[in-house]
């Protein structure tokens, strides 16, 4: 999930910087406009790297706490197969027409 969007931010850079490089090699390049200097497209091209990198460990982070998380809830004995099982008892010991059944329906557990 997150490294696609990871590897589709870093192939991004890469086309961007095919052209860079080709400017790079050609030493006739030399821009009027400063915002536009190889060395400051370079230095904009290592930036967005280094927060790549650091997006990457974040992800990877928030995924594996979000997997610790998920198997209080999804794994067996988790909270929503406990609620299930209180749903289904109290279903059996008040009836489907009863007020406590009916607090039971219709919520997401």
């Amino acid at each position: 999930m997150a490294s696609k969007s990871i590897t589709s931010l870093e192939s991004r850079l890469c086309i961007y910087n095919e052209p860079l490089k080709l400017l790079t090699s050609k030493s006739e390049f030399a821009p009027e406009c400063t915002d536009i200097i190889t060395p400051k497209l370079q230095s904009l091209v290592d930036d967005a790297l280094v927060i790549i990198k650091d997006l990457f460990e974040k992800v990877t982070g928030f995924t594996n706490a979000r997997s610790l998380v998920l198997q209080f809830f999804d794994g067996p004995d988790g909270l929503f197969e406990i609620a299930a099982r209180a749903k289904q008892n109290v279903k059996r010991n008040y009836r489907k027409d009863s007020p406590e059944y009916k607090a039971l329906v219709n919520k997401a557990y």
